[in-house]
């Protein structure tokens, strides 16, 4: 004997119907909206009319205001596959992204599609364009690093580990981990302003 499992009432939802004949996502939007077509983001299949619909114009940068990966980057579908939206601008507008290059945003904003923010770079150009330290730095300050009641520079570039000294006070440091920062980076922006 088979089994036939009810589908969700909406019109072309082909998802098993749950609860009140509505599939997991319609019964959630019924609960939270009284109304089980309301809420959501609506479905697009124009890939220019989805990006217009999802961004905004905030302090210079074109923001991205749906879905954002774990690192804040906006994701978008294209043709059934996830994309990051900044590269959807980027291609949309300069063409095809060589293999291996990331799209690097000058901003420091990951929501930020705003093309003139956007810039090519190697992997490495593009880790060293930081704003900071990682939340594992236990001075605070990129590059700068506890040392028997002193603080040292070190700093790595092409997988090799540059010194640049060990100084008594951490201000001292922070100003010698920028000048070795600058002779080894190219892509540094913070650190040239």
């Amino acid at each position: 004997m088979k089994s036939t499992q009810k589908l969700c009432s909406i019109d072309r939802c082909s998802k098993p119907a749950l609860t009140r004949g509505y599939c997991s996502g319609h019964y959630s939007r019924f609960l939270k909206y009284g109304d089980p077509l309301k809420g959501g983001s609506p479905r697009l299949t124009d890939p220019e009319a989805s990006f217009a619909l999802r961004t905004e114009w905030r302090n210079g940068c074109l923001e991205w205001t749906a879905a954002v990966a774990p690192h804040g980057y906006g994701m978008m579908a294209l043709k059934g596959a996830v994309v990051l939206a900044h590269r959807y601008a980027w291609q949309r507008e300069r063409g095809p992204i060589p293999e291996g290059i990331r799209v690097d945003h000058i901003c420091h904003n990951p929501r930020c599609c705003n093309i003139e923010h956007l810039r090519l770079v190697t992997p490495k150009q593009n880790c060293e364009n930081l704003t900071g330290a990682t939340k594992a730095s236990k001075s605070g300050h990129l590059g700068v690093h506890p040392s028997r009641n002193k603080w040292r520079v070190r700093v790595r570039s092409y997988g090799k580990m540059y010194d640049g000294g060990t100084f008594a006070t951490i201000e001292e440091a922070v100003v010698a981990a920028r000048a070795l920062r600058n002779k080894l980076f190219t892509h540094n922006d913070a650190d040239r302003t």
